[in-house]
């Protein structure tokens, strides 16, 4: 459920995961969650809309290490649904 993941998501303090501010709603069924602004946007944007030439080794070794980081907090910190509550 989406408020699941908004209560999870409000516990995450990460470097390596978006941060998140808040959420707002009209209605239960109009619920948004507001997120940390990123400069260039997600990778898969980013890589949609950029030649490989500009994604060097160095930057695709950071986004990786970036990555990896983000799901071994996740993975560490949250493997379990029963942490929601």
């Amino acid at each position: 459920m989406f408020i699941d993941e908004i209560c999870i998501w409000a516990k995450l303090e990460s470097g390596y995961i978006v941060k998140f501010i808040g959420a707002s709603w009209s209605r239960p069924i109009n619920m948004e969650c507001v997120l940390e602004y990123m400069d260039l946007g997600d990778l898969h944007t980013y890589l949609s809309k950029h030649s490989h030439d500009e994604f060097d080794w160095e930057q695709m070794r950071q986004s990786i290490y970036s990555i990896l980081n983000g799901l071994i907090y996740l993975h560490t910190n949250y493997s379990s649904r029963s942490q929601v509550t």
